[in-house]
């Protein structure tokens, strides 16, 4: 379905409409392989895929990015005056820094939508969270022609991605006594994977991949995804710093001292410390921090249950 839409939507830009498209789904909802997806089928040889820190070629010229995206977007739309293409910025909340922070940003990317999207197809992602951020200080629906939302897939979609996924693999899938597996039981088995992760893809092909088990050379052999739901441990004092390493999906302390003030170094900076030591977060070598890629999903839902989060 949201590939039909895509490709109705890219049809119509090609007809002289605008062409803007806000992809959004929360973490592992396959927003950057459904942008893959869009770019190798109906972009081939034509897509700028734009991120920080990163090289554009256009037209025999060399362009090293940084966080100022306007100006990106400038040597873009000057070198792609008679090629129409596909601008991908993926992970939109990635834009920003010390010197660009991303409302600057978001306001050039809109300036350039509003003035380029007919010569050039802009697909942006990022988090329903920061989606819904994004609603109270930018009239996003107004610049985005289209919001698809990916976090729930259908059951055909997510057992086809393990089948192939599992197909890549080159080994067979048996019972725990040998047997090969019948198409019946690897229904049953992807259902009761499907349901583990809830309809989100990506949780889907970590948990198949967890809950695998070599047997011999040729075979493996699936074990029942664990139940283990995370506690809740949100508190008024943890939420607020979870909720913004949630919707801006990664900050250094540079940019949370700027964000609490005087608080983060009187009451903040211990509970980060703390969220740390127990592999919440992470803190990677370049600064940045980001919470743990195997909670990050269900401590979104906690801050939802709590309402610290919108989630639309």
């Amino acid at each position: 379905m949201e590939l039909q839409h895509m490709e109705k939507l890219i049809n119509q830009w090609k007809a002289g409409f605008r062409g803007s498209v806000l992809l959004t789904g929360r973490r592992f909802s396959g927003k950057s392989l459904f942008g893959e997806l869009i770019a190798n089928r109906y972009f081939a040889q034509k897509t700028i895929r734009l991120a920080p820190n990163t090289v554009i070629h256009l037209q025999g010229r060399r362009f090293t990015t940084t966080y100022d995206m306007g100006e990106a977007l400038e040597f873009i739309q000057k070198y792609t005056i008679n090629t129409p293409m596909l601008v991908w910025v993926d992970d939109l909340e990635l834009w920003g820094d010390a010197n660009y922070w991303l409302n600057q940003n978001l306001r050039k990317l809109y300036q350039y939508i509003d003035s380029y999207s007919r010569r050039l197809f802009f697909l942006v992602t990022t988090s329903q969270w920061k989606k819904a951020q994004l609603s109270l200080l930018h009239d996003v629906n107004r610049v985005f022609q289209a919001n698809i939302q990916l976090d729930r897939m259908s059951q055909d979609e997510i057992r086809e991605a393990i089948l192939i996924r599992h197909g890549a693999t080159h080994k067979g899938l048996v019972t725990e006594d040998g047997q090969e597996v019948n198409p019946q039981q690897f229904k049953k088995m992807v259902n009761r994977t499907i349901k583990a992760a809830r309809h989100n893809v990506g949780e889907a092909l970590n948990l198949w991949a967890h809950s695998t088990y070599k047997i011999d050379e040729d075979n493996v052999t699936q074990t029942l995804p664990s139940n283990y739901a995370l506690p809740d441990f949100i508190t008024p004092e943890n939420a607020l710093l979870l909720r913004a390493l949630t919707i801006e999906k990664r900050m250094n302390e540079y940019r949370l001292r700027k964000q609490f003030g005087p608080a983060f170094k009187e009451k903040y900076s211990g509970i980060l410390q703390r969220l740390i030591s127990v592999g919440l977060l992470i803190r990677h070598l370049d600064g940045w921090l980001e919470i743990n890629d195997l909670v990050a999903n269900e401590i979104g839902i906690l801050l939802e249950e709590k309402k610290y989060l919108r989630d639309n």
